[in-house]
């Protein structure tokens, strides 16, 4: 046992293959293994229906023709692919992508074998229980009550989002119906902005009452839904009806969004005005204070709030917004759907939060808050170490997940079955099982990934640490703790248009085939980052003669990159090649 190396952390070393394979043997052990039960299940079903293929067949020169041209096209394909962006290795510190865990790896496989179809248990029999006790691990990481919660896997954290909005969208017009439908029975004038985040208490209160005085009240609610009848004839006939005017709803989303969320104001039929940004702190992190402003807003320009968004790992730097307090601000208006964007964070709540936590203050708050949010997007593809692709959708609260339900009648659904309520499709069952392999192996608690993920937080302060040894200033963009780091060379005093060359430049030098070390880059505006973007060209006194910074970004998932067997030390390694690189420039 090496000495280096806690017993604990020895463990983890078991559940990667490693920067130089070095667990080879047991993988491919492994995988023959799964071929092999693969095989005999084929040939211990139906073995009376006799062999389709004979020894003849495959003796024959036009059979060994096709094997043979398989064989030279595979070849060149696993060429072509040794080509590929190396993010298995330490020395991949770009993008939110790493090193594959090999449960995943193996699950991912086994389920590829059976190639299962999740859409319904009529065509995946164990597939959807696959992701029923996926899902159940990913909703108890959360904070979720499992008894209540529901949720499935997507192809990623944009159609998860996506499913967020749909199901939104459909509490906000099932909510706005009632109003409207029960104003119409008692002669009165309906609140639309308030009908929209009633609650669902307030709405079976309401149903019960009026359903006794209309025994239409079904139909009713669904001639007032605009998800039937369009939000322009719901707006018109309310003005006609009550002269009740109502603008469009609107999604309150922070200005460090993801790509995805303009995405779903022009696809679900809004337009661009559907989606109101909200300003940042210091800090990059969601401004509570100006999202209580917006609220605000929406209310009184008769502004139907759809949702409020908040983000737990932002694509630029990382940051975790306080998403205990975005919740405490949104119920202070109603029934609020406030969504998670954890595509890439959502994995912090495995990390140790107790005793002895190297988390600050402020992200225990907000990982103590992912309970109490409406819906959560998270991808096990990303800090879950799960083979692509694989996103998760969850809600806390199952009734807000069943609203959205589709038949095909050439589907046997039973009533657990999640293809009539998801956006998409047919869905593989390969993330499914991917996750689900890891959290009956290394589990998704401060022992298993999230010690983990403790060591890339480690490994983030050590390589900043190591960056700032060297002879050019390294100026780091302080943000809440994670394991990204972005920073620029900057000397005193320097304009921002000459730092911002000089780290393009260093970005290029960095991203050439024969790099030693592959990173990223991103760049933040003062338009969407104003005070952070004021607090770090302060810091170095810099002459801010354009509007935006050229960052190099780092993410650091790999689980050998502060590895002490190795025979060098990879934060060392590149700092010293940031130094040899930026001294030429």
């Amino acid at each position: 046992m090496s000495k280096s190396c806690k017993p604990e952390d020895i463990a983890l070393k078991s559940l990667f293959l490693g920067p130089q394979s070095e667990n080879a043997i047991w993988l491919k052990s492994s995988i023959d293994e799964l071929f092999t039960r693969w095989f005999e299940w084929r040939q211990g079903r139906f073995v009376e229906d006799g062999r389709a293929i004979s020894p003849q067949d495959q003796a024959s020169p036009e059979f060994k023709k096709s094997r043979k041209k398989m064989t030279s096209v595979l070849g060149e394909l696993s060429a072509r692919f040794e080509e590929e962006v190396p993010k298995y290795s330490p020395r991949y510190i770009g993008h939110m992508f790493s090193e594959v865990a090999l449960p995943a790896m193996l699950g991912h496989v086994a389920a590829l074998l059976h190639n299962p179809n999740i859409i319904s248990g009529e065509s995946a029999r164990v597939g959807v229980v696959i992701e029923d006790e996926a899902i159940s691990s990913l909703c108890e990481m959360i904070g979720y009550d499992v008894t209540h919660a529901a949720g499935h896997f997507t192809s990623g954290g944009t159609v998860a989002n996506f499913e967020a909005v749909i199901r939104a969208r459909g509490r906000v017009a099932t909510w706005m119906a009632a109003g409207a439908a029960a104003a119409e029975l008692n002669k009165t004038k309906p609140d639309p902005c308030r009908d929209a985040v009633m609650g669902w208490q307030a709405f079976d209160d309401l149903s019960r009452d009026m359903s006794d005085r209309d025994q239409m009240w079904s139909e009713r609610l669904d001639s007032w839904n605009f998800e039937k009848i369009g939000f322009l004839a719901f707006a018109r006939r309310l003005e006609n009806e009550f002269s009740v005017v109502v603008g469009h709803p609107v999604m309150l989303v922070p200005s460090h969004k993801h790509y995805s969320w303009p995405k779903a104001s022009k696809l679900f039929g809004f337009g661009d005005e559907t989606m109101k940004l909200v300003h940042l702190d210091a800090a990059g992190r969601l401004d509570v204070n100006h999202l209580r402003q917006r609220l605000k807003q929406a209310f009184d320009h008769r502004h139907p709030v759809m949702m409020v968004v908040s983000l737990v790992g932002t694509t630029e730097l990382g940051v975790v917004d306080p998403v205990d307090q975005v919740t405490a601000v949104s119920r202070e208006f109603g029934a609020v759907w406030h969504h998670m964007d954890a595509s890439y964070g959502g994995f912090l709540a495995a990390m140790n939060r107790g005793v002895g936590s190297k988390l600050s203050k402020n992200l225990v708050a907000a990982i103590d808050g992912f309970k109490s949010v409406s819906s959560v997007t998270i991808d096990p593809h990303q800090f879950g170490y799960v083979p692509y692709s694989a996103g998760v959708f969850l809600t806390a609260d199952k009734r807000d997940y069943d609203l959205r339900a589709i038949e095909a009648p050439y589907i046997q659904y039973a009533e657990t079955d999640r293809g009539p309520v998801t956006l998409e499709g047919s869905r593989p069952a390969t993330g499914a099982a991917a996750t689900w392999m890891l959290a009956r192996t290394l589990g998704f608690t401060p022992t298993g990934l999230g010690r983990v993920i403790d060591r890339n937080f480690d490994a983030r302060n050590l390589l900043a640490d190591e960056l700032q040894k060297i002879k050019i200033p390294v100026r780091i963009v302080q943000t809440i703790a994670s394991n990204v780091l972005c920073f620029v060379l900057a000397r005193e005093g320097e304009s921002l248009s000459t730092v911002n060359a000089r780290t393009s430049m260093l970005y290029e030098n960095l991203s050439r085939p024969d790099s030693k070390f592959v990173v990223s880059k991103t760049t933040i505006t003062w338009q969407h980052y104003g005070e952070l973007c004021e607090r770090f060209t302060g810091s170095w006194g810099a002459y801010a003669d354009v509007r935006e910074i050229v960052l190099i970004r780092i993410c650091l998932m790999n689980p050998f990159f502060t590895s002490k067997e190795m025979s060098l030390s990879y934060p060392a390694a590149f700092a010293h090649e940031v130094e040899m690189v930026a001294t030429s420039l």
